[in-house]
């Protein structure tokens, strides 16, 4: 799974260089895609997962971070969708929180699976911790088979690959809600109701208003141009 990090690194970084701390009008669609194309990896990567569990380990294995990932993958498709269909439409104070929902959910999944990856054996359960496999004393170990050891490399890669996708798609979705917050309250949110009614794609094209002392910096720098002519 050597490709799903490589496409990680590319699309971050695409989304830091792109709306690192401002929303724009672009950003109201940017982050809903990127969300989206995680979303569907951790989908496929979770049902995978459920699929080896299912045929190759009899459904022993402890895998609760796999349900989660596929259910937070299908939601975000739900949510994420409609949000690009309708981009120009969809009022902001129905994105953030469906957006802020979305967060928790992947934060959710990243920690589970993250606490997957160093649970420790429990000797009163028949469930088999991946921890477990994805120990060094079982890569070193001559009895199991080549083959099935490549199948647990492969299950741990998609793992940790689950557990960075759900950090990323929260870092994604937060970054945007607070952009999107910060974008509202600087556009006098506080004081006109009527910017949190508006889509993200038209708050993102709402002037700034100017900060305090700008507009006498302005009569003093065209007062500087009059004497000087």
């Amino acid at each position: 799974m050597a490709w799903l990090r490589i496409a990680r690194i590319i699309v971050l970084g695409a989304w830091l260089l792109l709306a690192p701390a401002k929303l724009s009008s672009d950003t109201g669609v940017i982050s809903p895609v990127i969300a989206t194309l995680f979303g569907l990896a951790a989908l496929g990567l979770g049902a995978a997962l459920a699929d080896v569990n299912k045929r190759l380990f009899a459904s022993e294995m402890s895998l609760s971070y796999a349900g989660l990932a596929i259910a937070s993958g299908v939601l975000t498709l739900v949510v994420a969708v409609p949000i690009l269909v309708w981009a120009s439409w969809v009022a902001v104070t129905v994105e953030i929180p469906l957006l802020f929902a979305l967060a928790l959910l992947w934060v959710t999944t990243g920690g589970l699976t993250v606490s997957a990856l160093q649970q420790r054996p429990d000797p009163e359960s028949d469930m088999l911790p991946v921890a477990f496999l994805c120990s060094a004393a079982v890569a070193r170990d001559d009895k199991i088979d080549a083959s099935v050891k490549r199948v647990i490399g492969a299950l741990c890669g998609e793992t940790r690959d689950i557990a960075a996708f759900g950090v990323l798609n929260f870092v994604l979705d937060g970054l945007f809600d607070v952009a999107a917050l910060d974008r509202g309250a600087g556009s006098g949110g506080a004081s006109n109701r009527g910017v949190w009614t508006m889509s993200v794609v038209g708050l993102a094209e709402l002037p700034l208003p100017a900060g305090p002392g700008a507009q006498e910096m302005a009569e003093s720098a065209s007062g500087r141009r009059s004497h000087r002519v």
